[in-house]
């Protein structure tokens, strides 16, 4: 399950906005702050961490309605 829920999370990442996407893989994978990505994209720093905090929210969604994580709010992932 968890190499599937991999896969899913790729799909879905596939589908978001690219600055949502870009923000959240710079803040995930490549452990940079926000004030870093901000720097990095030329962008204020309230409008990553909105970035992020969109990616995440609609990764939950597109995760939820794939069937890939449950409907049950306190079973979230952290992506």
């Amino acid at each position: 399950p968890a190499e599937q829920l991999a896969e899913e999370l790729q799909r879905a990442l596939a589908l978001l906005r690219d600055e949502y996407r870009q923000a959240f893989l710079l803040f995930h994978e490549q452990e940079l702050s926000y004030a870093e990505i901000a720097a990095a994209l030329d962008v204020p720093l309230g409008t990553v961490k909105t970035w992020v905090h969109r990616a995440r929210r609609e990764l939950i969604d597109l995760l939820r309605q794939r069937g890939a994580i449950p409907e049950d709010r306190h079973a979230m992932p952290r992506v």
